[in-house]
């Protein structure tokens, strides 16, 4: 004879074949209602079926690139590269492969191509669409533009922002262009322009100022196209700091023995461990030196500002080894006048 013993002791009732657990039930719900509650919600749930063969190995096996799933995920690392600014090459890392392969594994990765033919300008086509629907309800927009080239590859572009506001009176801003442009011309700029109006439906009325910077080829094309345009005052702010430190010479000296000093640095890594070894011993913070950005005179003063909080660091490595330290004027230059915000340093 056997009789079934619950873990708690309790005799769950009957004998061999016919032991159930109705009295082991009866004393949870008495004496233990968390967890009969938590069993009752266990029977409460569907009861899982076995799964066939078929439906077992069909979990198992890979999808096919046109699988719903699988657009899903395709459309997700999409977005995911244009979000982040990845190169499609991220699809063919060993590193992304394989998180894709634990978290789905029935998910196969398409090559890059596939996501540059495909995925991506799909992408592109519908969040167009969506901004021309909003354009439409548009009375009024502003832009602004700007003309750069890259200092890699040497090739220009220019780029147009929409800004505009909506009937709630929420500001929203887009790019509306953003292309390479290798004619600097007034005439190419204008051109630029019109096509620009012409993908996005909108009219030369609809435009209501294009905020540019103070180049003379972007201001002769915007004349020529009709724009009621004005220059960016922080470009404007620029170009009057510029002048300002080209016509003191004293001022203009410091930044160039400055830049010489960064120089240095920025092409011997052994001068840098050189370096971090006197500011530890000098026990003076571990800091970079910050390389200054002739377009943002921000930069100027913080390389200026670094400069002199390693002073003690940069006197002692250039006493052993090659480098144009500051002379004491423009130390004293540095400490008590600094043309770009006439702020002491500390």
């Amino acid at each position: 004879m056997c009789v079934k013993i619950s873990s708690s002791g309790k005799s769950c009732g009957g004998v061999g074949k016919n032991a159930s657990t109705t009295s082991m039930t009866n004393h949870l719900k008495r004496k233990h209602c968390g967890e009969y509650e938590q069993f009752q919600g266990g029977n409460s749930s569907k009861k899982l079926k076995q799964p066939t063969i078929v439906s077992a190995l069909q979990s198992c096996s890979k999808w096919s690139i046109d699988d719903h799933r699988s657009k899903s995920i395709h459309y997700g690392i999409g977005e995911m590269i244009a979000l982040d600014n990845l190169p499609y090459s991220i699809v063919t890392n060993k590193g992304f492969q394989r998180l894709m392969s634990k978290i789905v594994p029935q998910y196969t990765i398409p090559g890059r191509k596939y996501f540059t033919d495909n995925i991506v300008p799909d992408i592109y086509n519908r969040l167009v669409t969506v901004i021309k629907n909003k354009l439409v309800s548009v009375p009024y927009i502003s832009l602004t533009s700007d003309l750069w080239t890259c200092s890699h590859t040497n090739e220009s572009f220019i780029s147009f922002t929409g800004h505009w506001f909506d009937h709630g009176f929420t500001s929203n801003h887009v790019v509306l262009n953003y292309r390479h442009f290798p004619g600097h011309t007034s005439e190419a700029i204008k051109n630029v322009f019109f096509n620009m109006l012409q993908m996005w439906e909108l009219n030369t009325t609809s435009i209501h100022l294009m905020v540019r910077d103070n180049g003379a080829i972007i201001v002769k094309g915007c004349n020529e196209a009709g724009i009621l345009s004005v220059s960016c005052f922080i470009h404007t702010l620029q170009l009057v700091i510029t002048q300002s430190i080209v016509s003191q010479r004293s001022v203009s000296d410091l930044i160039a023995t400055c830049k010489k000093i960064l120089g240095h640095f920025n092409h011997s890594s052994a001068a840098c461990s050189k370096l971090k070894i006197i500011q530890n011993e000098l026990s003076v913070a571990p800091n970079k030196l910050i390389q200054d950005i002739p377009t943002r005179w921000n930069f100027t003063f913080l390389m200026l500002k670094r400069i002199y909080q390693q002073k003690r660091a940069l006197t002692v490595y250039s006493a052993d080894n090659i480098l144009d330290n500051l002379t004491s004027n423009q130390w004293m230059l540095i400490t008590y006048y600094n043309p770009l915000t006439r702020l002491q340093i500390v």
